[in-house]
């Protein structure tokens, strides 16, 4: 299945932890991509620089086009400063995928709710997104297209903003609700981000105020802030079994 696969980094952190990262991805180096706001590092041969100006969500976007280019099936992008534990975790999350239908994962947070198949398998759904990891599927891509590049420095908005579009088309979970990887399967090291400065709220950073203004203007709510009220457990499971039976082995 490697050759199915594609692993993509954004390169935001250190030369420690760019370098531990890659070491601890037992994986093929030619199918791993690194889209990087900093310079000056040791990198493979696919790697593309950018300023600091530059939004995430046209990081990822590259990552997503080099991977189409090369026909890849299975997408999965994290940043930099993560160590992968399970050596397996690429293969595990794609049976996680198949077994429930959920198309996009994020890395585990906070758990809020576990789901178990009848074949021992169980889905972790947390409560709060954590986008250092990503995985989606080429149909998701073809279906949904890339990440909104009007976002810049929101951390996650182009993430949540994704999200949201494909909660519309019914091809995840509902209002309130990440499907995530195990815990424990990634651990974050302790660096200081070198190339980009997120901001979870506006401030004063007039650009991050635009990005926020924007999500705004086209969800009608402010992430962190007046975010809309989660879904019942019930409708929650209503919409996991509706994935499982319509995308699940897909």
């Amino acid at each position: 299945m490697n050759n199915e696969i594609g692993i993509g980094i954004l390169d935001l952190y250190d030369q420690d932890s760019l370098s531990k990262c890659l070491d601890s991805i037992n994986f093929p180096h030619n199918d791993i991509i690194i889209s990087s706001l900093t310079k000056n590092k040791s990198y493979l041969d696919n790697h593309r620089s950018y300023t600091s100006q530059t939004s995430l969500a046209t990081l990822r976007n590259h990552i997503i086009s080099q991977f189409r280019l090369k026909k890849i099936k299975y997408f999965f992008i994290l940043h930099s400063n993560q160590i992968v534990i399970n050596k397996n975790i690429w293969n595990d999350t794609i049976k996680i995928a198949e077994t429930f239908g959920t198309w996009f994962l994020s890395k585990f947070d906070t758990k809020s709710l576990s789901i178990e198949d009848d074949s021992g398998l169980e889905l972790n759904i947390s409560s709060k997104l954590n986008s250092e990891f990503l995985f989606f599927n080429s149909g998701i891509i073809k279906n949904n297209g890339y990440f909104d590049d009007r976002f810049f420095n929101g951390k996650e908005l182009d993430v949540i903003d994704y999200i949201i579009n494909l909660r519309n088309k019914k091809l995840t979970l509902p209002t309130g609700f990440y499907p995530s990887i195990q815990d424990k399967w990634l651990e974050s090291t302790n660096s200081k981000i070198e190339a980009i400065d997120f901001n979870d709220f506006p401030n004063n950073d007039k650009i991050v105020q635009i990005s926020y203004g924007y999500f705004m203007h086209i969800h009608k709510y402010i992430p962190n802030q007046n975010e809309p009220k989660a879904v019942s457990n019930d409708e929650l499971l209503k919409t996991a079994e509706h994935l499982q039976k319509n995308y699940a082995r897909k």
